[in-house]
């Protein structure tokens, strides 16, 4: 769903993907190749939210405030997201906060449930855990982790362009 706020509107390049259920209200720019799935909201109604290209934006997220998103990034499920700066190809994991004046650099990973207080500024590789949320070591591939995530939702919009149905009602089991 598409929503104007005064003179506020959202902008969507022709190639992004915006599920049917997804909420894009007022200053809200969308890349090239970007998508924005199922429950999520990004309201630009107190600052522009822009979403980089091939970034996708995963269910039930929420992005407020100035907001800036860069390329290939993944923002997963239930993400809170106000008013920071996200470099290219980062994953910011499941229901991950993280809070004004935030700057988090290329190819970082955000964990799971991990929230970073107002102002935290992430070198650009690191992994950080927690609640605050501190830089922790890893043997994982970080890049890789990164990589996989973002090719994997620019897969899955193919899939949805070419096979999402809405159903009057589901299948009856018997």
């Amino acid at each position: 769903m598409f929503y104007a706020l005064g003179d506020l509107r959202p902008r969507v390049h022709e190639t992004a993907y915006i599920h049917p259920d997804a909420v894009l209200i007022g200053d809200v720019e969308i890349g090239p190749l970007a998508s924005v799935w199922p429950g999520a909201v990004l309201r630009g109604d107190r600052g522009r939210i822009i979403v980089g290209e091939g970034t996708n934006i995963q269910d039930n997220a929420v992005l407020h405030e100035e907001t800036t998103i860069g390329r290939y990034c993944t923002i997963a499920h239930q993400v809170l997201a106000h008013g920071f700066v996200c470099e290219d190809h980062v994953l910011i994991a499941n229901h991950a906060v993280v809070f004004d004046g935030c700057h988090v650099g290329e190819w970082s990973v955000i964990g799971m449930s991990a929230l970073l207080p107002e102002g935290t500024q992430v070198p650009a590789g690191s992994l950080m855990l927690g609640v605050p949320a501190r830089a922790a070591q890893t043997k994982t591939d970080l890049r890789e982790l990164i990589e996989r995530s973002s090719n994997n939702y620019l897969a899955l919009v193919e899939r949805y362009r070419g096979g999402l149905e809405l159903l009057a009602e589901p299948d009856r089991l018997r």
